[in-house]
């Protein structure tokens, strides 16, 4: 699954007051998750602090007693224990979190709505079928290099020539897709249609990777950088050249 940073357990272990928000370093993380009752800030106060500088997916976990209790204090015991917890819900999604969930959600659920949240944030919605024909982009001593998706072809003005095999060539079309995005192996798996993501023994990625890197003549790994334990990037700017 995406990457996800719980900034509840950030605050518990270290002791980050939520003030300081801004001081976080999201970029790396594709969602957040964060708790009704913080230690030190309530959960919606937190999700409207990000909103001044991230527009990072966020989901809301609560402990239903304890929101309903927080409510019932402020509105002075006035509000059904359904109407504090509706209330908290609607102020929730009045912050721009993206989703609000009680925390015995089963994990499942959790999953999946994380990926949907996940996936409208990002567009990451991907089809296999071909969006674009041809790309460009920059290879260190071989300048711009051209992608035919239709051909399945590498050229440069420099050398480069290459035709890449199916697989090879759908990875790459991910990657040219997404560029500057960490793609974990489980969405190159499923991106891929390789059966599903086997878990940190499965090195089926790793291995098209690979061969994907000679037919670049990526010896260093700088064009398609491994983010350890995580996935791949692919570092470059990428141009459409048409459609």
């Amino acid at each position: 699954m995406e990457y996800i940073y719980n900034i509840q357990t950030e605050a518990i272990l270290h002791g980050r007051a939520m003030g300081e928000l801004n001081k976080f370093n999201f970029s790396q993380y594709d969602a957040l998750l964060v708790g009704a009752i913080l230690p030190y800030d309530n959960g919606i106060e937190v999700c409207k602090k990000i909103r001044n500088f991230s527009n990072i997916p966020i989901l809301i976990l609560f402990e239903p007693d304890k929101v309903i209790a927080h409510i019932q204090s402020n509105q002075e015991g006035t509000l059904s224990n359904d109407e504090a917890l509706l209330t908290y819900k609607l102020q929730a999604l009045q912050s721009k979190a993206d989703d609000v969930l009680p925390v015995d959600i089963p994990l499942s659920e959790l999953y999946t709505r994380m990926k949907n949240i996940i996936a409208r944030a990002t567009g990451i919605n991907y089809s296999s079928k071909i969006k674009h024909k041809r790309y460009c982009f920059n290879i260190a001593n071989q300048g711009e290099v051209f992608f035919d998706a239709v051909k399945m072809e590498l050229t440069s003005k420099h050398g480069l020539h290459a035709f890449l095999s199916t697989g090879e060539a759908d990875l790459l079309v991910a990657f040219l897709d997404f560029p500057n995005k960490l793609l974990t192996r489980e969405f190159l798996s499923e991106t891929l249609k390789l059966g599903g993501y086997g878990g940190y023994e499965d090195r089926s990625i790793d291995v098209r990777v690979a061969s994907l890197r000679r037919k670049l003549l990526d010896v260093e790994h700088v064009l398609i950088r491994t983010i350890r334990g995580k996935g791949y990037l692919f570092n470059a700017e990428v141009d459409i050249v048409n459609k």
